[in-house]
Order: structure tokens, then sequence, then C-alpha cells
């Protein structure tokens, strides 16, 4: 983590203005850190409070992601499922014509 961007970043700004953007920034920065014992002391309490409250921000933004997604996954199965219905009905309509015309008289070609 960049330890110093983090103690710069307006966390208040980047809350008011929804700044996705800045979120996803610090995302991987954040997910692939291992801090140090000494590197967390260094930070002092304003600075360990920055980090928590941008952690904290990044889990809010990555269960409304997961939330997102999960509804959009239900409506596109729905949406599957009546495609599916449709489908069915029509190869069952087109059976029905197929079985008809089978079992109608020749047209006889004129001429």
């Amino acid at each position: 983590v960049d330890l110093r961007r983090v103690s710069t970043l307006d966390l208040e700004r980047v809350a008011r203005t929804v700044d996705i953007d800045a979120l996803e920034a610090q995302l991987d920065a954040v997910l692939s850190s291992k801090l140090s014992e000494g590197e967390l002391r260094r930070l002092g309490g304003a600075g360990s409070t920055q980090l928590f409250r941008l952690m904290q921000m990044l889990v809010e933004y990555l269960l409304h992601v997961q939330q997102t997604l999960y509804s959009r996954g239900m409506e596109l199965e729905h949406a599957a499922q009546v495609t599916s219905s449709q489908l069915l009905e029509q190869a069952h309509y087109a059976g029905a014509l197929e079985a008809r015309l089978k079992g109608a008289a020749p047209v006889p070609f004129p001429g």
C-alpha cells in the first residue's frame, strides 16, 4: 500500500461524490498489500483510521458490486427461462403446423 497516497486521499470527497474510480485505484494496492507491524506504527492513529475507513469503503463497494452482479444474474436467469418457454411453445406450434400440412391434401399444380 502506498501509505502516503492513502493518507492524502480525501475519503469524504470520495464518499460525497461516489468516486468509484478513486476506490478502484486503491483496490489492488490494498488487497495485495502486506503491512508490517512497524509500518502500521509509523502510520499513527490518523493514518490507521484513514486506512481503516478506506478498507471499509472498499468492502462496501465490493458488497455492492456483488449484489448488483447477483441481481443481474437473477434477471438473466429469468429472461432465459421465459425465452426457453417461448421457444418450447414455438416448437409445439411448428410441430402442429407440420402435422396439419402432412395431413392436408396436396394442392394441384395449375397448368
